[in-house]
């Protein structure tokens, strides 16, 4: 999960008061948008992504020639780094500011040399670096107290967006093992992060988006 701040026009929230209102946003979540995402090339896109910390690690601006016109569409992205099959750095936002070219340019450049706690990526790990990219789809606002059933429905490519006065979390599709996990446990981790409790979700300031995302 990462944290990060952030700033929407939230607008109206849906109320999702049974499961079958829950199934049914979920049918409707811009299946256009996932299924052109998803045929994209995803080897192409991580080596943009290597490519841009490669230059800059050399000192050299990298400018990628566009072919696909999907990619000048504007999509949250995050860059998740992973070196020696450990978790590095992730970098990104659900928010669809800049068009997907850019976004996955500059937060790969942001994960390898200003995202980590630890030093940043260097010359040496560059080897053993393995890129994912998450291209997210359209914010869906969701009743907090209906956070539970939404958790329980989830499918393997649903994240959620959790924020309230104390800043925001955001939980990307994770690996097998949590889609797996205990829907409450899953729950649990989300507001732990957020450094909120369950009862925590009738407060008015608590806002809750689900959305789907490609992973390549």
């Amino acid at each position: 999960m990462v944290k990060c701040i952030e700033t929407l026009n939230w607008g109206d929230c849906l109320n999702l008061t049974n499961e079958d209102d829950i199934i049914m946003a979920q049918e409707k979540m811009e299946y256009s948008f996932l299924s052109d995402i998803l045929s994209l090339d995803g080897k192409k896109l991580k080596e943009m992504a290597f490519s841009a910390i490669k230059s800059k690690m050399l000192g050299m601006n990298y400018m990628p020639r566009i072919e696909d016109s999907r990619l000048r569409e504007r999509a949250g992205i995050f860059v998740s780094l992973n070196v020696y099959g450990e978790h590095f750095s992730r970098a990104g936002t659900v928010f669809p500011s800049r068009p997907i070219w850019v976004s996955v340019i500059e937060y790969a450049i942001e994960a390898a040399f200003h995202g980590s706690l630890h030093q940043p990526l260097s010359r040496e790990e560059l080897s053993a670096l393995n890129i994912d990219i998450y291209v997210i789809g359209q914010l869906q606002s969701l009743n907090p107290l209906d956070m539970g059933k939404a958790v329980e429905h989830r499918t393997d490519m649903d994240g959620f967006l959790l924020t309230s006065q104390y800043g925001s979390v955001v939980a990307l599709p994770g690996s097998d093992h949590e889609f797996r996990q205990d829907p409450e446990e899953y729950l649990n981790d989300i507001l732990e992060n957020a450094g909120l409790q369950m009862e925590d979700l009738t407060n008015s300031t608590v806002r809750i988006y689900r959305f789907r995302a490609a992973l390549f």
